[in-house]
């Protein structure tokens, strides 16, 4: 059962002003997997990033849209706590959420169920996009 859905759309020229940011603030958004990840020959990818930064929102819209069907309205998260607690891997079939959902579950003071979550990235020069869902298993 699908409990959130998630879609955001980010532009590239938008992220890439974000090369004067130092790594210690790009690390209150992305861990350092994810910027490793997007670097090709010392030189940061901003579209991968771009899609990342799309791909957490998302997620978060997707478990805003998850908590409040599960009636937890009442539990907030700022978007920067979420970013500590989720992950864009990339593996041989392309990128993956990987959430930290007891730490999640400690920020919200409740019990999740056994939550799945569904990534789709893409981007292209000069847009970014990422759409996610969360499923109840």
């Amino acid at each position: 059962m699908i409990f959130g859905i998630g879609v955001d759309i980010v532009g590239v020229a938008r992220i890439a002003q974000w090369e004067r940011f130092s790594d210690q603030k790009l690390e209150k958004i992305f861990s350092d997997d994810e910027l490793a990840d997007c670097m090709q020959q010392h030189i940061r990818n901003w579209e991968k990033v771009a899609a990342r930064f799309a791909a957490k929102e998302a997620a978060y819209k997707a478990l805003s849209q998850t908590l409040q069907g599960l009636g937890l309205t009442a539990n907030t998260m700022s978007f920067l706590v979420f970013c500590k607690h989720i992950c864009i891997k990339t593996n041989d079939w392309g990128p993956h959420l990987e959430i930290d959902w007891l730490a999640l579950e400690q920020k919200l003071h409740c019990k999740l169920p056994e939550l799945t979550t569904h990534l789709s990235l893409s981007h292209e020069k000069e847009m970014a996009v990422a759409c996610v869902i969360i499923e109840k298993q």
